[in-house]
């Protein structure tokens, strides 16, 4: 017997203009339950629109917006404001706010989670982009969202903490919540993405179905120059720090997990390899 999916929000003819502007025309999409859809498309093209407006933040010039109630919705915006505020306080007025059930549990596991409890008492302000951004994607998750709305979430994050980004939310969306994306991060969307959208035209495009990529692991991948006459120390430094190497006669590609990829790269500049690029694969 085929089970009925639980739609959660329904886009109908949706139009947005700013000031007889028009960002986005006709848009029809449905968001059901379980769901992890990518928005893509370049800068200005209607992408954080058309989040805004799946969000309840932004109102529609035409069309309808159709919504199953009661709804929770998390978002994590693309850029967290400054705040003299500290975390800790932020988290206690929004769950002030939604009177939220074992909110100061969850609040708690997802510090310890992401590592920022020796920052709860410093003001926003102070601290760097990437923690901003962990307290960004916190303050969504406080109050368990069905849908989470994710703008750009991994700016500011190092290689350790997109890793663990992504375990978490596969496991979100493995439990049911369901996921809306805009980023640049291929890697991201192949994470995370069961269903990838073009924001193009003032439209929206399926670009392709694809199944969650958690069978395979993410990993560090570091292509140096040609190793040369410090090949041998250095390999043999390195033994333990790689899962893989290849090495041809235009560079060499050094394969190694998230945690590990910083000391990768502290023996590449010991052993004065040149690095040109660090990137993520999943393997």
């Amino acid at each position: 017997m085929t089970q009925t999916k639980e739609l959660l929000i329904a886009l109908e003819d949706v139009s947005k203009s700013y000031q007889k502007q028009s960002v986005l025309e006709r848009v029809d999409l449905a968001i059901y339950r379980g769901d992890a859809i990518a928005l893509l498309g370049p800068n200005g093209c209607g992408k954080s629109t058309l989040m805004k407006i799946i969000g309840q933040l932004l109102p529609v010039t035409s069309g309808k917006v159709r919504y199953q109630t009661p709804l929770k919705l998390g978002y994590v915006a693309a850029d967290f404001p400054d705040s003299l505020v500290t975390p800790e306080t932020l988290f206690n007025q929004l769950m002030a706010i939604d009177l939220l059930p074992d909110s100061h549990a969850r609040m708690t596991e997802l510090v310890e989670k992401f590592g920022i409890s020796q920052m709860l008492k410093t003001p926003i302000s102070y601290l760097s982009k990437g923690s901003k951004q962990k307290i960004n994607v916190i303050q969504a998750l406080l109050c368990q969202p069905d849908i989470l709305l994710l703008d750009e979430p991994l700016s500011g994050q190092d290689l350790a903490s997109q890793a663990d980004f992504i375990e978490l939310m596969q496991k979100l969306n493995r439990e049911g919540t369901t996921l809306v994306i805009c980023c640049h991060e291929s890697f991201l969307t192949e994470a995370l993405a069961k269903d990838v959208y073009q924001v193009i035209d003032k439209g929206l495009r399926l670009k392709a179905h694809q199944a969650l990529k958690t069978e395979r692991n993410i990993y560090a991948v570091i292509l140096t120059d040609p190793l040369g006459r410090q090949r041998d120390s250095f390999i043999e430094a390195i033994q333990g720090f790689t899962q893989m190497i290849e090495e041809s006669e235009t560079d060499c590609q050094l394969v190694c997990s998230i945690p590990q990829s910083q000391q990768l790269l502290a023996l590449c500049v010991a052993h004065q390899i040149p690095v040109r690029r660090l990137t993520h694969e999943f393997i």
